[in-house]
């Protein structure tokens, strides 16, 4: 996910001296720390995937609903870790058809069985031309049984 200040700072990086250099890059790693640490708080499962449907970025509560670590699943196909979607299909929608996928809910069995409800926002709707999508999960296993 390509920014637009990192994309200023790299085209400016041979007019800026060291000092500079050092001060921009302290503040994206405190930027890249706030917001890790959010996404890590949150309860919600979340999966980050790229072209070819591959795993970018998880947090931890995603890595506990579908049972697998960043470290091994990062760049693997999303399918490979949740199946009964097909993944291909969901990302290559067209803007309409995005609409229309507001919400969906499947059934996990592995590592526990649970009904995880969840959505789609593409990437392309946060930064133009970014492929990829970002899936929010939520565990709605408890719901499904009041």
């Amino acid at each position: 996910m390509k920014s637009r200040f990192l994309d200023k700072l790299i085209d400016r990086l041979d007019r800026l001296d060291s000092d500079a250099v050092q001060t921009q890059f302290l503040h994206l790693a405190r930027e890249k720390g706030l917001l890790e640490t959010i996404f890590q708080a949150i309860q919600e499962g979340i999966v980050v995937v790229g072209s070819g449907a591959s795993i970018r970025y998880a947090n931890r509560t995603a890595e506990s609903l579908f049972g697998f670590k960043l470290d091994d699943a990062e760049g693997q196909p999303i399918a490979r870790y949740i199946r009964d979607i097909d993944w291909e299909k969901v990302l290559n929608l067209d803007e309409d058809e995005w609409e229309k996928l507001v919400r969906r809910e499947i059934e996990v069995s592995y590592p526990d069985h649970r009904f995880v409800e969840f959505y789609v926002v593409p990437l392309s709707a946060v930064e133009q031309g970014e492929q990829g999508a970002v899936v929010i999960f939520r565990d709605v296993t408890r719901d499904r049984a009041s």
